[in-house]
């Protein structure tokens, strides 16, 4: 019996032992992965990745998780940057933090690559504002009666019937438009000079690529993220649709939302409604009106909660 019991206390040790070793490997090609990536040889950075995780047997660790997911992002591998995201909301349950927000936002950006880059290139279509054509054409005193519960409603009432029909591309709007000053709303794609969101600067392209950034972060940070699991929703990812407009006075207005739910709809109109003014976006030297429109991703996870 006592032979017994000192094979099972030996054969404990051997397999802890092995495990530690395990671990101990796991953070060496880990930073190895990290010091190659610093170097920008991503071949060796991806093949230490791997092996960091098949020490560790899986991404077990927050910071793998976001270390593999912006390097494969950067490295426009999204199936692999999906997997490393999917293993850092597992580990990761405080949904206050920035980091946590930082990561939904990557998480967004990696499904809309992943949706693009498996379209045929044929049917890939760029996510643009909504504008209606008929509203661009009008003067700006034909308008001044339009207040913005009207603009909202009018917009919703028709979306579904025309989704498809009213995008905007440069074709659209003329230049004997733009510069007649019949136009009233101009896309956020051809726009000459973009609004700038507070703290942004650099050339136009910085300016157009961190106002993007700055209004998604600044979602993520306001949007209510416990609300979609307290309405009853399947599980899985939901799609929302947001559309707003940056007056010529810098405000934000005409907030359309296409969300799965009323109450993630009226969420999003008052998390939008926070922005803070901008500089209004310039065309012909004149401030302008902007459309913007972005699609964002809410993870629910709710009734799977309950099943547990």
């Amino acid at each position: 019996m006592r032979i017994f019991i000192l094979s099972l206390i030996l054969i404990f040790n051997i397999l802890s032992t092995n495990a530690q070793d395990k671990k101990d490997i796991a953070k060496v090609y880990f930073k190895r992965a990290k010091i190659s990536f610093k170097e920008n040889d991503f071949i060796k950075t991806e093949k230490y990745l791997e092996k960091t995780t098949f020490y560790n047997e899986g991404i077990l660790h927050k910071e793998i998780a976001i270390f593999g997911a912006n390097f494969y992002f950067k490295t426009k591998k999204y199936k692999k940057a999906k997997e490393y995201l999917t293993a850092y909301f597992k580990l990761e349950k405080n949904k206050k933090t920035a980091e946590y927000t930082d990561m939904l936002v990557l998480y967004t950006d990696t499904l809309d690559a992943i949706t693009i880059s498996t379209k045929p290139i044929k049917e890939t279509k760029k996510v643009i504002p909504v504008v209606n054509p008929e509203i661009i054409k009008k003067p700006i005193k034909e308008k001044t009666n339009v207040n913005k519960k009207t603009t909202i409603k009018e917009v919703e009432d028709n979306s579904e019937e025309e989704e498809g029909s009213n995008s905007v591309n440069e074709s659209t709007t003329t230049n004997e438009e733009l510069d007649s000053g019949l136009v009233e709303d101009v896309p956020f794609l051809i726009i000459e000079n973009v609004p700038v969101f507070p703290g942004c600067s650099g050339s136009k392209t910085e300016l157009r690529d961190c106002f993007s950034k700055k209004v998604q972060y600044h979602f993520s940070r306001k949007f209510n993220a416990d609300l979609p699991n307290k309405l009853g929703l399947s599980a899985g990812r939901k799609r929302v649709l947001i559309n707003f407009t940056i007056k010529r006075t810098g405000f934000v207005e005409d907030i359309v939302v296409r969300a799965p739910h009323p109450a993630i709809k009226n969420e999003v109109i008052r998390v939008m409604e926070l922005l803070p003014k901008m500089m209004p976006g310039t065309q012909r030297g004149k401030n302008v009106n902007v459309k913007f429109g972005f699609p964002f991703t809410l993870i629910v996870d709710g009734i799977k909660e309950k099943k547990e």
